[in-house]
């Protein structure tokens, strides 16, 4: 694989997943405060944890 290839992947996977971050933080403020479902919560918990992550990358 060349390296162009290599930084293209790298880049187009680095988009992805900011997409799929963005969904999650974006369903989190949708939930109900009062929900406490187990799919409340993980989502609620990994929206911090984007949050987190992103705020230490600055």
């Amino acid at each position: 694989m060349s390296r162009a290839r290599f930084q293209q992947l790298q880049q187009e996977s680095a988009q992805s997943r900011r997409e799929a971050e963005d969904q999650v933080l974006a369903a989190a403020t949708q939930i109900n405060p009062a929900d406490n479902s187990l799919t409340a919560r993980q989502i609620l918990t990994t929206a911090e944890s984007i949050r987190d992550h992103r705020r230490d990358r600055r």
